[in-house]
C-alpha cells in the first residue's frame, strides 16, 4: 500500500514464510499488482489472488500468465456477497477504498474522483470453493474489519495491514479474531520483512503498537495472526 512499490526492490522473504510450506493454499486479498505475492510463489504455494480494481486485474493476468499455481479472482472480499461501491483514486489506484474513514487519514489530500460497482465475495465462501488456506494476507485500504466480519473460523496464518490514525480498527480487527480462535499475534513495521519481536496475546500487542506509535504518528505495517 503506502509504499509498496518498495517491495518489489526487497528480495529477502517475510519471516512468515518460515512458517509456510511448498504446496500450501494462500490467499492474496487486496493483490494490486502482485508485488507482495512473489515471496510466496517462490516458494511454491498455490495462490487465489482477489483484486476488484480492472486496471490491477489485468496486469495480475499478464503477470502470472506462465504460473499454475495462481487464480485470479475479480472481485472485492467484505461480510457479505452482493455488490458494493468502490471509490477510485486514478492517480494513485492502491490507495482506492470502500471504506469512508480511510479518507481522513494520511491520504486526506489525495482524490478519490471515480467510482464503480464491483462484485463481492467473503472469505467464508472462498474457502468454500477453493479450501482452507494455509495464510491470508490482507491489503484493502482501511476495510480489514469488514473482511474478517466474512471470516467465521479459524484457518491458518492471517495477516493484515493496520495504520496508526486508525488503531480502533485494528482493535476491532483483533477482538474478532480472539472470538473465532486466534491467540497468538505479531507485527512488522512498514516493509520490513521481520517480525518485530516474540508472539504476544492481544493486550500485549496493542501495547507494543501504542508504545510504537507515540515514536511514529504515521506508524503502520501488518499485524500477523495464529
Amino acid at each position: 500500500m503506502i509504499s509498496f512499490l518498495k517491495s518489489l526492490f526487497n528480495k529477502k522473504s517475510h519471516d512468515v514464510t518460515k512458517l509456510l510450506n511448498s504446496g500450501d493454499l494462500f490467499f492474496d486479498i487486496g493483490a494490486h499488482l502482485g508485488s507482495k505475492s512473489k515471496q510466496f510463489l517462490d516458494k511454491n504455494l498455490k495462490a487465489i489472488m482477489v483484486e476488484p480494481l480492472p486496471q490491477c486485474v489485468e496486469q495480475l493476468k499478464i503477470k502470472f500468465k506462465n504460473k499454475d499455481n495462481v487464480e485470479i479472482i475479480q472481485k472485492a472480499v467484505g461480510r457479505a456477497t452482493g455488490n458494493m461501491t468502490l471509490d477510485v483514486n486514478t492517480k494513485m489506484p492502491t490507495t482506492s477504498t470502500m471504506a469512508k474513514h480511510w479518507k481522513n487519514g494520511r491520504f486526506s489530500n489525495e482524490k478519490w474522483d471515480q467510482k464503480i460497482t464491483v462484485e463481492m465475495t467473503t472469505l467464508d465462501h472462498l474457502i468454500k470453493i477453493h479450501g482452507l488456506p494455509k495464510y491470508i494476507k490482507i491489503d484493502v485500504e482501511g476495510f480489514e474489519f469488514d473482511v474478517l466480519m466474512g471470516l467465521s473460523q479459524k484457518v491458518g496464518i492471517i495477516s493484515f495491514e493496520f495504520t496508526s490514525e486508525f488503531l480502533d480498527q485494528t482493535i476491532n480487527c483483533l477482538n474478532h479474531l480472539k472470538k473465532i480462535g486466534y491467540h497468538e499475534y505479531n507485527f512488522s513495521i512498514g516493509e520490513r520483512r521481520k517480525f518485530y519481536s516474540n508472539w504476544s496475546n492481544t493486550e500485549d500487542l496493542i501495547q507494543k503498537l501504542r508504545n510504537e506509535i507515540i515514536n511514529d504518528k504515521l506508524l503502520w505495517g501488518d499485524i500477523y495472526c495464529r
